[in-house]
């Protein structure tokens, strides 16, 4: 069955297995699939996936991990056009306005993530460059859109200096949830991070 809510936005209902899986920035968690699918099963799902064109899983993989935990066959999904680069920052997108779901680390990962995949897109501002270009995105339009400060927005940036083994260790702990000590650590030697 195909619903459209929006002329532009069409549902779609897809079969689970037909849904493929690249790789994902954060990935879902035991507890919150478990708790996402009694939501499922006492209300059912309240919003649908989002995939691209090939059925690659753009967001909504607790979701679909749910799904499948209560065995269902298909999954209502929302398909949009998108390149591998922008299906990344969709994900990105999604998780940051979810930041109490990550850590102050993989805030940081995808913070500095979203501004690769901004420069590779070629609308990212370099830094050092004066030029006063409307079209390409500062580091203030960044923070901004995510309603921080300048400045905040670079101290949530700080935790990926941390060497990514000490990250690694960290990523799923209570320290990563404090930024002033992510910050601090990352200030240190790698040596002394370690």
């Amino acid at each position: 069955m195909t619903t459209a809510i929006r002329p532009e936005v069409i549902v779609e209902n897809i079969s689970v297995q037909d849904i493929k899986i690249r790789f994902r920035r954060r990935l879902p968690t035991d507890t919150k699939v478990k708790e996402l699918a009694s939501s499922i099963a006492n209300l059912s799902l309240l919003n649908p996936i989002t995939i691209d064109n090939r059925n690659y899983l753009v967001s909504g993989y607790h979701r679909l991990k749910a799904v499948q935990l209560l065995g269902h066959t298909h999954i209502p999904c929302i398909r949009k056009d998108f390149s591998k680069l922008y299906a990344e920052l969709a994900e990105i997108e999604e998780n940051d306005v979810r930041t109490h779901l990550i850590s102050k680390i993989e805030q940081a990962e995808h913070i500095v993530r979203r501004e690769e995949i901004y420069g590779e897109l070629g609308i990212r501002m370099k830094r050092g460059f004066n030029a006063d270009v409307d079209s390409l995105i500062t580091t203030s339009d960044l923070a901004r859109e995510v309603g921080i400060s300048n400045r905040m927005y670079r101290l949530r940036r700080q935790p990926n200096q941390i060497v990514q083994d000490v990250r690694d260790q960290l990523r799923h702990t209570k320290f990563a949830e404090v930024l002033v000590d992510m910050v601090k650590l990352s200030k240190q030697e790698p040596d002394t991070q370690r």
